[in-house]
């Protein structure tokens, strides 16, 4: 069978089921400000200024956020080597027993996925 008669099988039979496009990993506000950069051609000067500066203090702004989860990652590691000889992960153990800080991280927006209009945009449709 070719290429062309299986996808055209596959589309009267499984209409609903779809190869899933690559998800972006941008947030909204990234996604928009990058668009509104790339159709400021032919905008004024001061509006073209006025789409960089607010992506550049959103870009700021992810930094800093990316700076406080760098360092409370820094400070999960170092409590985590201070008690990894003195504790045993395969025993249960009681909720709250640990006067530690342990940090548990789960990248949700890679583990659901969002079939809409914008379907590589998963952002907007999750949080």
């Amino acid at each position: 069978m070719c290429h062309s008669k299986f996808v055209e099988l596959w589309g009267q039979f499984y209409p609903n089921v779809v190869v899933a496009k690559p998800m972006s990993h941008l947030c909204a506000t990234c996604q928009q400000n990058t668009m509104k950069l790339l159709r400021a051609a032919n905008l004024p000067d001061h509006e073209k200024s006025d789409y960089v500066r607010k992506q550049q203090e959103h870009l700021n702004l992810v930094l800093a956020e990316r700076n406080v989860y760098r360092e409370a990652c820094k400070e999960v590691e170092h409590n985590f080597k201070t008690i990894e000889d003195t504790i045993d992960l395969r025993e249960p153990h009681a909720p709250c027993s640990l006067m530690q800080t342990i940090h548990y991280s789960f990248d949700y927006a890679q583990q659901v996925h969002s079939y809409t209009k914008q379907s590589d945009a998963a952002w907007p449709y999750l949080f």
